[in-house]
């Protein structure tokens, strides 16, 4: 088809339009309730501080991380943390079209992309940047790591596919079931189940302890 790449360059074009437009309004807008909560959780950090032991916390520790690159970035505006939230979502995006294109077909990868844009930034859903926004990336690279890599003898993938999953739990708890579910099923599709077994398990324990 003569007219392909022009056609994909357009898609592409409007989609990275759409993404604009849809994140450009919020980016500035004060920090809701949440979001102040992390954005104080990574400023005691740069006070030499931690989470859990200098305040009472209830939040999974991973936020607090986003929010003190942020601090780095600019401490003094609000647009840091919406604007990495914004390309979590992005790289979130291309891992479904990468995984569905995978799976189906490009003509399937393209239609999950738009369906998946307004699903994930719409401004009615949610303005902040929420740990949601951040969950979704190391859950889908679980999931994209697995499509690519399950036939692999290897157990380095099922190594980082348990690190990005320990990482989606460490945003939000209920990242779990899903996490556990794709590690279970990876790990009774392999030939050395006891092998991927101590893989996952050492991988998650060092995710945790580093973070």
């Amino acid at each position: 088809m003569k007219n392909r790449p022009i056609l994909i360059s357009l898609s592409i074009f409007f989609l990275l339009v759409s993404f604009i437009l849809l994140g450009w309004n919020s980016f500035n807008a004060p920090f809701e309730r949440d979001e102040g909560h992390y954005a104080y959780g990574a400023w005691i950090m740069t006070r030499g501080l931690t989470p859990y032991i200098n305040t009472f916390e209830q939040k999974p520790p991973m936020i607090f991380y986003p929010y003190l690159l942020s601090l780095l970035i600019n401490p003094n505006a609000n647009w840091p943390p919406r604007l990495i939230a914004s390309l979590s979502v992005l790289f979130t995006l291309l891992l479904l079209w990468f995984i569905v294109k995978k799976e189906y077909c490009e003509r399937a990868a393209w239609l999950t992309v738009w369906l998946g844009l307004p699903m994930l930034m719409f401004p009615h859903l949610t303005l902040s940047a929420n740990t949601e926004r951040f969950t979704i990336l190391p859950l889908v690279g679980l999931l994209a790591l697995y499509v690519y890599r399950r036939n692999s003898a290897s157990l380095w993938p099922i190594f980082w596919g348990a690190a990005l999953g320990a990482v989606a739990v460490l945003f939000k708890q209920i990242a779990a079931p899903a996490v556990l579910y794709l590690l279970l099923v990876w790990i009774l599709r392999g030939k050395e189940q006891g092998k991927a077994i101590l893989a996952v398990t050492v991988s998650t324990a060092a995710t945790l302890v580093l973070f």
